[in-house]
């Protein structure tokens, strides 16, 4: 994917705006901002749009958005996403290993990693911190390492 990538994510009362223009961006804030609550937000989408159940979440986005979940199989699952904005919370401890690294290199996803801290193991990009009015505060630009291209 290039470019921009416009998200909208909307709950009742409680509404994101989010932009993202990076291969590997990594989400992060204080206990409280909303990190996984966005996640857990999208992942109710995926379960709407999957007949699972029926939620009020709304979600505008320019790409499909998925939530690749924390379980042994994720590199079967991630296999199957192309062109989407992939959210990843941080309960998901595989974003640390070199096996998660070498397996996005070659897709044609962009990565939003929630993390409450901007150490991301072996990954590098830019950093957003969500602050307390579910908007995205001061960006870190963190250059990649070498063989993973922005």
């Amino acid at each position: 994917m290039n470019g921009k990538v416009s998200l909208k994510v909307s709950y009742g009362n409680i509404s994101y705006s989010l932009e993202f223009d990076s291969f590997i961006s990594v989400l992060s804030g204080d206990s409280g901002t909303g990190k996984s609550f966005l996640c857990y937000l999208i992942a109710m989408k995926e379960a709407d749009e999957l007949g699972h159940s029926k939620s009020a979440v709304e979600i505008k986005a320019n790409f499909p958005i998925r939530v690749l979940p924390n379980i042994s199989a994720w590199r079967a699952v991630l296999a199957d996403i192309k062109d989407s904005l992939v959210f990843i919370d941080d309960n998901c401890s595989f974003t640390a290993s070199e096996q998660f690294s070498s397996a996005i290199k070659d897709t044609s996803n962009y990565y939003v990693i929630i993390n409450r801290s901007v150490l991301c193991g072996n990954l590098d990009g830019n950093v957003y911190k969500l602050v307390k009015d579910n908007t995205l505060g001061q960006i870190i630009n963190v250059p990649f390492p070498d063989g993973i291209e922005q």
